[in-house]
């Protein structure tokens, strides 16, 4: 009946019970394992038929969103689908040489090799920077190198003092 209880272990350690709304599994003691015994597939549905998450013995685990796989583990790390979006909260960390691709054809690619930062356009494409804007520093970010003005100038510095810009007809020195 509800709240009517199922008590496994000497000190109720687990519990299996429904409150007349919800069910519940409780387990007050140790670690909590949901194992196969025959080595196959767990499967985690949320609703009948509709699989959340599935983990397979000695192999990958899957994550769904509205029964369509987004995440999976894999022998080398992890796979997402094709326009799948990841949402991150904090910091992503790639080692040297990492390289963060974009496009269908890896067209953009941004990395650090160990000793340059690189941002390369592999693709016969343009790489387009829109700012209303822009500024290049120095490494200490307390320099100005050049500066990029939305109809305007375009001003070039040598040691934080403008030496050359863009005018409305033509250049200054």
């Amino acid at each position: 009946s509800d709240n009517g209880k199922i008590l496994i272990g000497y000190g109720d350690d687990l519990q299996i019970y429904h409150d007349g709304s919800n069910s519940y599994i409780d387990n007050t003691g140790g670690y909590f394992y949901i194992r196969n015994g025959g080595g196959s597939t767990i499967l985690i549905q949320p609703l009948s038929g509709e699989d959340a998450i599935k983990a397979y013995g000695n192999d990958r685990v899957e994550l769904a969103y509205d029964h369509a796989k987004k995440f999976e583990t894999t022998s080398t790390g992890i796979s997402m689908p094709a326009g799948t979006r990841a949402d991150f909260n904090g910091n992503i960390k790639l080692a040297d040489n990492s390289v963060a691709y974009f496009g269908a054809g890896n067209d953009l690619q941004i990395y650090h090799d160990g000793a340059d930062n690189r941002i390369v356009s592999g693709s016969t494409q343009s790489l387009i920077i829109a700012t209303k804007y822009g500024r290049i520093m120095n490494g200490a970010a307390n320099e100005t190198q050049a500066k990029f003005n939305e109809n305007g100038s375009v001003d070039l510095y040598y040691d934080n003092v403008k030496k050359f810009n863009t005018t409305s007809t033509g250049v200054e020195i």
